[in-house]
């Protein structure tokens, strides 16, 4: 979690007290403990899972996004930027000698 920011905090802590579920944060050792119901301590860990892989995944766009900015020219000879993502998957295949991209 010292990765994520205050917003990403407070919506994991919202989802996990309607869960009946109390995170508890180590920051020493950088632990998590749930404390609730079994069933909705899988559903919350299952959750913090889910926001990690996000917050993992919009890092690795940003990563990305520094390495270069790809642009598509319109006919009116006005350039646009792709969007973030989009961009990031570009750069991806780009440097691994790929000729498309598959948006998903």
């Amino acid at each position: 979690m010292h990765t994520w920011d205050q917003t990403t905090i407070n919506i994991f802590y919202k989802y996990s007290f309607e869960q009946h579920v109390i995170p508890e944060v180590n920051s020493i050792n950088e632990k998590l403990k749930l404390l609730g119901p079994k069933d909705k301590v899988m559903e919350t860990k299952i959750e913090f899972y889910r926001m990690k892989s996000i917050k993992a995944e919009d890092a690795r766009v940003a990563s990305y996004a520094r390495i270069a900015v790809w642009v598509y020219e319109m006919n009116n000879g006005n350039v646009e930027k792709y969007p973030l993502k989009l961009n990031a998957l570009i750069e991806e295949a780009f440097s691994k000698n790929v000729d498309s991209v598959r948006i998903i």
